[in-house]
């Protein structure tokens, strides 16, 4: 019976021990993976805000034309020309992004949208400069640019939306990834406690069977001892007698 408790106790010790390796492995793991998502949503937002920049830029150089053909006031036109300058860049910055997304084709139309806009916008500017354009020119311009402007704003919105349903699915799966994982390691850290109480209670019961034996055997041991120390005692007397 001793053999068993302590086997079953030792049992239970290793049981528990494993699942506490095992937690330790998981939470691990987990706590990779939940980097990785992190890094993934990160990686979505850079995304986002980089889209949102171009959108602005793009409509900072439309914006400034309109002003510039309404008032002529030149200053308008730095704007345009910063505007212009970092148009390009924030198109390579989106690229460089989503390098790894299957959105090369629309990219590909953005830009070329892109490039006719500004195309469109510099004949303005440059006639406007000129003094040789006219009213019917510019309206037929604004159109122009209001219909480029607006598949533009159509594929970057397109863009967005498809980033915000990238994020919400990233995010689901950093959150059920997290849920999981505090499943897990709660169940593991219940199990292996109450294997470790087990353990305890088995091997207190041992040690108290263990006790009850010796004392048992102790006091046998002094009944047989006094048993034959009487027996001495009376043969002696027989003896004595002349027995």
């Amino acid at each position: 019976m001793s053999f068993s408790l302590r086997g079953i106790a030792w049992a239970a010790f290793a049981v528990a021990v494993v699942l506490l390796i095992g937690s330790s492995i998981f939470l691990f793991r987990a706590t990779v993976r939940l980097n990785e998502s992190d890094v993934l949503v990160a990686h979505t937002h850079e995304v986002q805000a980089a889209l949102e920049n171009l959108g602005s830029e793009i409509y900072r150089a439309t914006n400034s034309r309109r002003g510039f053909i309404i008032t002529g006031d030149e200053s308008l036109l730095q704007d345009y020309r910063s505007a212009v300058e970092n148009i390009p860049k924030g198109l390579d910055r989106v690229r460089q992004l989503t390098a790894d997304s299957d959105s090369h084709l629309q990219l590909d139309s953005l830009a070329t949208d892109i490039q006719n806009l500004l195309a469109v916008i510099n004949r303005s500017l440059v006639e406007g400069e000129r003094g040789t354009s006219s009213s019917e020119r510019e309206i037929d311009i604004t159109r122009q640019t209001a219909a480029i402007g607006d598949r533009i704003q159509r594929s970057l919105q397109k863009m967005r939306d498809e980033q915000e349903q990238l994020l919400a699915g990233r995010q689901g799966a950093s959150h059920r990834n997290y849920l999981r994982t505090l499943d897990w390691i709660t169940t593991s850290l219940v199990i292996a406690l109450v294997l470790l109480l087990a353990e305890m209670i088995l091997l207190s019961y041992e040690f108290y069977q263990h006790q009850r034996t010796e004392s048992a055997a102790r006091h046998s041991q002094e009944i047989v001892d006094a048993f034959f120390l009487s027996s001495t005692v009376g043969f002696g007397e027989m003896s004595g007698i002349g027995w």
